[in-house]
């Protein structure tokens, strides 16, 4: 059977924001399999105070993280032995920055939202649980994002590859990313400046069509792939 190309299909939200394709059956698999087996693999993902609805969400980026999975990591001497999820877990990289500005509004340690609303955050920092948190200031996080995926785009270059001037394949993962956008608009952040491509999986048709609304929890999507978070969680000792 032929080998169909994968790319990304459906709405386009942003200049580079695109849906990921949609995968619906195994030789789909392994198509997007043998494209992206080369490709640095980037999830971003920010989180903000709620108690300040009128600012904008730069104003309110409480924490930046950033995780990222380079196959050319994970190449073992042996060609016999097989990519496992279990094998590529360990090279996954992370970077996590809690804003100084807010490192005490926590979800039970925000006086001023109790106060006013009587409820703690929706939103949960210190619960990062592939990196070790620092503190630094907002300007400083959207530097470090830019760094790394300025660093990605020429990670583990042969001699031949960077004697011709080429860099990496890179796709950034999202889920909504809304919020991800706006920050990098209102910061001057462009991710796509050395070439990555950004996926929403949350714009994913299959998922429209299974819940039957544009907007859905990361949980729903894990538990209709047979993804429980419990389990997903204790994988890292949690």
């Amino acid at each position: 059977m032929a080998s169909k190309k994968v790319q990304s299909t459906g709405r386009q939200v942003d200049e580079y924001l695109y849906q990921p394709p949609s995968v619906s059956s195994l030789q789909d698999l392994k198509d997007m399999y043998n494209q992206l087996k080369d490709t640095i693999l980037v999830s971003i993902d920010f989180e903000c105070v709620d108690h300040l609805p009128f600012a904008s969400y730069y104003e309110r980026l409480s924490e930046v993280g950033m995780a990222w999975y380079d196959p050319r990591d994970h190449r073992s001497p042996s060609r016999k032995r097989k990519f496992t999820v279990e094998k590529a877990l360990p090279k996954i990289r992370s970077a996590h920055c809690i804003v100084r500005k807010y490192k005490n509004f926590t979800a039970d340690s925000c006086f001023v939202h109790k106060s006013l609303e009587e409820k703690s955050h929706k939103a949960k920092p210190y619960s990062c649980y592939f990196a070790k948190s620092y503190f630094c200031n907002r300007e400083k996080a959207m530097t470090v994002i830019a760094e790394k995926m300025k660093w990605l785009s020429t990670s583990h270059l042969s001699r031949n590859e960077a004697a011709a001037g080429k860099k990496r394949k890179v796709i950034v993962l999202y889920w909504d990313a809304r919020l991800e956008t706006s920050v990098f608009r209102e910061a001057g952040v462009d991710i796509t400046a050395h070439g990555a491509k950004q996926w929403d999986f949350q714009l994913l048709s299959l998922f429209h069509m299974r819940f039957h609304k544009w907007r859905n929890k990361a949980q729903e999507m894990l538990y209709s792939l047979g993804v429980s978070l419990a389990s997903a969680s204790s994988d890292f000792g949690r």
